[in-house]
C-alpha cells in the first residue's frame, strides 16, 4: 500500500491535506525554499531545502502521529511537509513514524 493510501485511510489531516490543493501546493513549496530564521531556537540560513534533502536522503525524521482519543483516531502531529515533499517525490517513499498517545 502506498503511502497516500495508508495515510488517508487512517489520519484525518493527511485527508485535508489531499483535499485542499492549496494548502498542499502551500506546504510543498515552502519545503522547496532554503531554511531562513529561527527553527528549534537556532539560526538557519541558506544551505539545502528540505525537499531537496529528502529527494538525496529519504525522510530521516519520524513523522509524529497521536492518538485522539479512544477510538484510536490519529491525527499527524509533526510532519506535513515531509509527507508532502515525500509524496511529491515518490508516491511510494517510505516515512518513519512515530505514535504518540495523549490519553
Amino acid at each position: 500500500m502506498c503511502l497516500e493510501d495508508h495515510l488517508a485511510e487512517i489520519v484525518d489531516t493527511y485527508t485535508l491535506l489531499s483535499k485542499s490543493p492549496n494548502v498542499y501546493k502551500q506546504k510543498l513549496q515552502q519545503s522547496k525554499e532554503p531554511p531562513s530564521g529561527y527553527y528549534f531556537g537556532k539560526q538557519h540560513k541558506g544551505g539545502e531545502s528540505l525537499y531537496d534533502s529528502i529527494k538525496q536522503e529519504g525522510v530521516k525524521t519520524p513523522i509524529t502521529l497521536r492518538f485522539r482519543n479512544k477510538e484510536n483516531d490519529i491525527q499527524i502531529d509533526d510532519g506535513h511537509h515531509r509527507i508532502v515533499s515525500a509524496h511529491d517525490i515518490d508516491p511510494n517513499m517510505e516515512i518513519p513514524v512515530r505514535y504518540r498517545d495523549i490519553n
